[in-house]
């Protein structure tokens, strides 16, 4: 779902907000939550608070100077100095509302401050303070001074002064710096997902001490590594990851393996791994791994299987061969994998493994341009896809897996309301996902794609359906599992999902945000709204953009009774995304209870989305 040459810009984004968190901690603050596009955190004193803010900016401008334009990253900052009420790790309050309505006042690349903080700090520092009038802003009853704040000309930025340790001080008077993305550039990055190291929710932690040998609990868990890209032509990266994608696809066919997701094997790529500490970390007999060089019309695929107890091959070999027999290349090396650990092969197994592919390269390679594109998911790159996508299908017309994510790119663009033909790209989606069926009944990603076009159709049982014949067919496919747990839950059978995810995290452990997500909606659906908020909290650490998990918790702040942080989450979600309505929602959803469905567009109606 998720990996670094395929996130591109939303992961510059994220390593901004990962150093803006050093910045904070290197300045005596403490980041609190990230909230959409947004950080909270606070601090001790006002001098750390603008000395933090004016670095942030200065970093931010640092990174911004050899970009065009359309690519820099631009923050509005808030701060603010006022009461605030501590709880559970989180913070609430009129001190946090008037710091996020500061940072809305604030220009790109600018800083707000308010009276009050003005007070604790003019004169103190090298700054100048430009006064913005009096602003009545939203659910804060009296106007608020408030001041554009900016390093006086000539000047440096101050150093904060050394980090105290007083454990036990008071909980009032901190000041609260609220960071968010400019809108132009908030839109840019919405749907996109990224991957973390994280390993599983408390439920489904083991319990082996760290310095012992866990003892497999399933003799063939294997995992394919990425192949290392060894090719003389530039930008191969997409061609090789595509031939590590395809043998995880077809080992994940086999019964007889326990094959870990391609999310989790990709947190790997391009690092030197020791399989001992693979065995440790991913409880995992074998490993996989190779490389491939791609020159002209030739090909060259080395690969080795590895036992991680021993560090020992099991079974190497080098294939060098035409570029065009790359398909041939992937069965052998499933197939001597097969043979090396000699697994008995199902009926259901061998009519598993013989699949259809295409006979042009040229539209293998289009499809996996096309894939590329329509994962890093912006609206931009969706659409290109599409074209791509259509490209690859005129290439070869019998190519199963150009019209599966075709109508995957399709059913993305309705969610996201990136089309305005919303029934007409519906149905296409439908009819592409049908046509991949039928060209391929073999191949659990078609099958992936028809659920998904379904579900997202409110047909659920189809969906339903669906996905249990990709499951059946790919008994290892990670994000089956964790599909078919978002239809029971959007169906109304939430007691289900959380098996259904542990099955699904126990395949891909370095799972994606949307993992969380699910178990999230799993307990909203099931009235554990503590715990739900918990997982969409997780989620968002992962993904500040998510729009499910910021709208179901909005839904959840106001079901605890946290009408001002509902409302704020709001205000920040119209931000990101402008269009979004009520209305829309109510026909996008694939909620299939009307009341559960009523329940959820009433508390963001309630909390200020528009009709």
């Amino acid at each position: 779902m998720s990996e670094a040459d395929e996130e591109g810009t939303f992961l510059k984004v994220r390593s901004y907000l990962d150093n803006f968190a050093q910045i904070i901690a290197i300045n005596n603050g403490e980041v609190i939550k990230y909230a959409g596009d947004a950080v909270l955190a606070i601090f001790n004193s006002a001098t750390d608070a603008l000395i933090c803010a004016a670095q942030v900016q200065a970093s931010t401008a640092e990174r911004n100077q050899d970009l065009h334009d359309d690519d820099k990253v631009r923050f509005r900052i808030g701060l603010n100095l006022g009461d605030i009420i501590k709880d559970r790790g989180d913070v609430f309050g009129d001190g946090v509302n008037v710091a996020a309505r500061l940072e809305a006042l604030a220009k790109p690349e600018g800083i707000c401050v308010s009276g009050s903080f003005y007070d604790a700090i003019a004169m103190k520092l090298p700054f100048d303070f430009e006064f913005m009038g009096e602003q009545q802003v939203k659910n804060i009853s009296k106007p608020i001074r408030a001041y554009h704040a900016s390093l006086q000309e000539g000047s440096e930025i101050p150093v904060s002064a050394k980090l105290q340790t007083t454990k036990n001080q008071s909980q009032n008077n901190l000041i609260y710096i609220a960071i968010g993305i400019a809108i132009a550039v908030s839109v840019l990055f919405a749907w996109l997902t990224i991957s973390t190291q994280e390993t599983k929710p408390p439920e489904i932690t083991s319990t082996q001490p760290a310095n012992e040998t866990p003892a497999l609990t399933q003799p063939h868990a294997i995992i394919v590594l990425p192949f290392d890209d060894i090719s003389s032509e530039s930008d191969q990266g997409y061609f090789v990851d595509g031939i590590t994608e395809d043998i995880i696809t077809d080992l994940s066919r086999l019964s007889g393996l326990k094959l870990l997701a391609r999310n989790t094997s990709f947190q790997y790529k391009g690092k030197t791994v020791d399989p001992k500490k693979i065995r440790q970390e991913l409880n995992v007999a074998y490993m996989l791994e190779g490389s491939v060089r791609k020159s002209g019309s030739q090909i060259r695929v080395t690969a080795q299987l590895i036992d991680t107890e021993t560090a020992h091959h099991i079974w190497a070999d080098r294939y060098d061969r035409k570029l065009t027999d790359v398909f041939a290349v992937q069965d052998d090396v499933t197939q001597n994998i097969v043979n090396a650990l000699a697994l008995h092969l199902t009926e259901q197994d061998k009519a598993a493994l013989v699949h259809k592919r295409t006979n042009s390269i040229e539209a293998y390679e289009t499809f996996l341009r096309g894939q590329r594109l329509y994962r890093t998911r912006t609206m931009e790159t969706n659409k290109q896809a599409q074209e791509t996508l259509k490209e690859a299908i005129k290439l070869d017309p019998s190519y199963a897996r150009s019209y599966g994510t075709l109508a995957l790119s399709l059913t993305q663009a309705v969610n996201a309301g990136w089309t305005d033909n919303l029934v007409e790209d519906s149905n296409r989606a439908l009819e592409l996902a049908r046509k991949a069926v039928s060209l391929d009944d073999q191949s659990p990603h078609a099958y992936w794609s028809l659920a998904f076009t379904h579900l997202y159709r409110n047909e659920h049982q189809q969906a339903i359906e669906a996905i249990q014949r990709s499951i059946e067919i790919s008994p290892s496919y990670a994000d089956a599992y964790a599909l078919l747990a978002l239809i029971k839950v959007y169906s109304g059978e939430a007691e289900e999902v959380i098996e259904l995810m542990k099955k699904s995290m126990d395949l891909n452990p370095h799972y994606s945000w949307d993992y969380l997500w699910i178990l999230g909606l799993s307990y909203y659906t099931l009235d554990q709204f503590e715990k739900a908020n918990e997982y969409f909290e997780r989620a968002l650490e992962r993904n500040l953009n998510s729009l499910r998990p910021l709208l179901y918790r909005t839904a959840t702040y106001m079901e605890l009774g946290m009408q001002d942080e509902a409302e704020w989450e709001i205000e920040q979600l119209v931000e990101i995304y402008p269009n979004l309505t009520i209305s829309q929602l109510a026909t996008r959803s694939p909620i299939s209870d009307p009341k559960a469905l009523q329940r959820f567009l009433s508390h963001l109606r309630n909390a200020g989305l528009p009709e």
